[in-house]
C-alpha cells in the first residue's frame, strides 16, 4: 500500500461511523428481525459521538447482547450519557456488573443496574471499603451451617431476611468504614437470620396474625423489634462472643437502647422458656406505641 493510499485508510478508520453504519450493527447485534426494537433513533445519537467512541460502545454492546439482547439495548441507549459521568473503565465494570447480575438473579436486578448508572458510581465508592457478598459468603456459608447443622443456603436480595430455607443478603454491607468491620455486620446479619429459625420466630402465618390490626406494617414492626429482644437473649447465651460483636457495632453505630419503662418486655422476653407467643402478645399491648428503631443486624 502506497503512502497515500495508508494515509486513507487511516483517515478513514478516525472518521465516527455513519448512523446507516451503525444502525446495520446494531440490527445485527440486536437481532432487530426478531427482537423488533426500533434502533434508528439510538443510532443517529450514536452517529455524532467520535468514532474511538463509538467502537466501544457498540463492541460492549456485542458483549451484553451475548448474554441478553434487550439489556444490550438498554445499555446502548444509555451508553452516551454514561460516557459522559464514568470513564471507560468504570462503564466497562457497569457492564460486567449488569451481566453477573443476569447471571446470578435474573433480568429484573440486571435491568436496575443498567438503569441506575449514578447507583453502580456510588456502589463503586462503597466497594472501596464495603464488604462483598461475593467474598463474604465462602466463609459465611459454612459459618452458618455450623451454627444450624443444616445447609441453610445464602442467596442475594436487596434486604437481609429469611424464608426458613435461605438467608438472603445485600449485595454489600458498608455501613462502617473499614471492610472488616463491615464483613463482622454480615456476620451478625446471618446470625439473627440463623435464629430466626431456630426459636420458633417463622412458626405462624403472618396474614392471620397481623392482619387484624388495622396497621399491619407497623404491628410486624412491633414483632420484629420484640423478636429481636427475645432472639437477642438466645444469642447471648448460646454464642457470647457474636453477641458481643452484635453489642460492639450497635454502639459504634449509635444506636439507642430500648426505653426503661419497657424493662418488664426485655425481662420476659429474655427469659430462657419464652417463645415467639410472648412476643405476639406484647405486639397486642405496645401497638399504640411508637416502636424502636431496629438494630443493624
Amino acid at each position: 500500500m502506497n503512502q497515500a493510499a495508508a494515509s486513507l485508510s487511516n483517515r478513514n478508520r478516525r472518521r465516527p461511523l455513519a448512523s446507516e453504519e451503525i444502525e446495520r450493527q446494531l440490527d445485527v447485534c440486536l437481532e432487530v428481525e426478531f427482537s423488533f426494537l426500533q434502533v434508528g433513533d439510538l443510532a443517529q445519537s450514536l452517529a455524532s459521538m467520535p468514532r474511538e467512541r463509538q467502537e466501544f460502545i457498540l463492541q460492549w454492546t456485542r458483549r451484553v447482547a451475548s448474554t441478553n439482547i434487550q439489556l444490550a439495548f438498554e445499555f446502548a441507549s444509555r451508553a452516551e450519557k454514561a460516557m459522559a459521568l464514568m470513564g471507560r473503565e468504570l462503564v466497562s465494570a457497569w457492564c460486567l456488573h449488569a451481566m453477573d447480575h443476569y447471571d446470578t438473579v435474573g433480568l429484573h436486578r440486571a435491568m436496575s443496574v443498567i438503569k441506575d448508572m449514578r447507583g453502580f458510581m456510588e456502589l463503586g465508592h462503597l466497594r472501596a471499603y464495603g464488604a462483598l457478598f461475593e467474598e463474604a459468603s465462602a466463609v459465611l456459608q459454612p459459618f452458618v451451617q455450623g451454627l444450624s447443622g443444616r445447609r441453610l443456603k445464602l442467596a442475594l436480595d436487596e434486604q437481609a431476611w429469611t424464608d426458613g430455607e435461605i438467608i438472603y443478603l445485600p449485595e454489600i454491607m458498608a455501613r462502617l468504614e473499614d471492610e472488616q468491620r463491615n464483613f463482622q455486620l454480615y456476620k451478625v446479619t446471618v446470625t439473627h437470620l440463623w435464629a430466626l429459625t431456630r426459636f420458633g420466630s417463622l412458626n405462624l402465618d403472618p396474614r392471620q396474625v397481623f392482619d387484624v390490626y388495622p396497621d399491619k406494617d407497623h404491628a410486624q414492626t412491633w414483632f420484629h423489634a420484640l423478636e429481636r429482644v427475645r432472639l437477642d437473649a438466645r444469642i447471648a447465651s448460646e454464642f457470647p462472643g457474636l453477641f458481643r460483636q452484635m453489642l460492639a457495632l450497635r454502639d459504634e453505630l449509635g444506636e439507642p437502647d430500648w426505653p426503661t419503662e419497657l424493662g418488664q418486655v426485655i425481662s420476659e422476653l429474655g427469659s430462657a422458656d419464652a417463645t415467639v407467643d410472648d412476643s405476639l402478645f406484647w405486639v397486642s399491648r405496645l401497638y399504640p406505641r411508637k416502636p424502636p428503631p431496629a438494630a443493624c443486624y
